[in-house]
């Protein structure tokens, strides 16, 4: 069984399209080496003979680029979210789509004799998810710099995830107070959440790029309600207190508080949510309706 049919077998929506390797090489070249000159790619053995026909892992194997090695990077690979992946190869013009990626792990991408071929995992948007970069000695490496969706992907799940924010705390206020009451809030609350949310949500997810599972989850969600709690602690420090006791100025503040706090966790319950595997099979099957 060769290394298609075996991948195959595995996962059953796998296809192969033939003459667009080159094209995927030259890509995640500009994604992952632009940051070279002619001359340190040349220093690297980026190419071997010309165009993109080298080694691009050399990127990494020469410290161009932060990475995981060995058991740390499959296991990376193996935590890491995965929806739509293309394969594609240094030796080769084959690129592979595999749909539904979610439980793809590095030892599927074995060879029958136990070792790793020379081939690159990226997601359909190649700048949306990691570059997994394999070499015959069976070394993975992992780039951990460009992963969840970190780019356009990421900046509209913050956008739908402040929108979805505000709605939910109109309503919410609309129910305690008043429709008009409700409604004048958001006005103010929206351009706060793009401001000042949508920067604090991304330093979060980069906080915690490291963690993963619940962990990371749990860690996300104590910075984002920190994050919404020090937007208005930290004027209050500054401002109030010459008025009189600290926190006499934070319980005199604690409607903005209060509504800063509970804003900053239906934020972050958005953007899991748009993040969770749910989500992308929810996704997956609009698409095919």
């Amino acid at each position: 069984m060769d290394f298609f049919h075996k991948l195959r077998s595995i996962k059953n929506q796998v296809s192969k399209t033939e003459n667009f390797g080159y094209d995927m090489r030259k890509q995640w070249e500009t994604v992952f080496a632009s940051h070279l000159t002619s001359m340190e790619k040349k220093e690297i053995y980026l190419h071997a003979d010309s165009g993109a026909s080298g080694y691009l892992w050399h990127v990494f194997s020469y410290g161009k680029r932060p990475c995981e090695k060995g058991n740390r990077a499959e296991l990376g690979f193996d935590k890491q979210y995965k929806d739509t992946c293309l394969i594609f190869f240094q030796h080769s013009d084959d690129v592979w789509l595999v749909e539904d990626a979610s439980d793809l792990k590095a030892k599927h991408l074995l060879l029958a004799e136990g070792e790793y071929t020379d081939l690159y995992v990226v997601a359909r948007i190649l700048n949306g998810l990691l570059p997994l970069p394999m070499n015959r000695d069976g070394l993975v490496r992992f780039f951990a710099e460009n992963e969840s969706g970190w780019g356009i992907e990421m900046f509209l799940r913050k956008l739908i995830s402040a929108c979805g924010a505000t709605v939910i705390m109109v309503t919410l206020f609309s129910i305690l107070e008043e429709f008009g009451a409700g409604l004048f809030l958001g006005i103010y609350l929206l351009p706060i959440i793009l401001i000042y949310g949508i920067p604090s949500s991304i330093l979060a997810d980069f906080l915690t790029r490291r963690t993963d599972g619940h962990k990371r989850m749990v860690t996300a969600a104590l910075l984002h309600v920190s994050l919404g709690a020090l937007f208005v602690a930290v004027p209050t420090f500054i401002f109030d207190t010459a008025q009189g006791n600290w926190i006499t100025s934070i319980r005199n503040n604690g409607f903005l508080f209060f509504y800063s706090v509970v804003s900053a966790f239906i934020f972050w319950c958005f953007d899991e949510g748009l993040k969770s595997k749910w989500f992308a099979g929810l996704k997956k099957i609009g698409m095919r309706v």
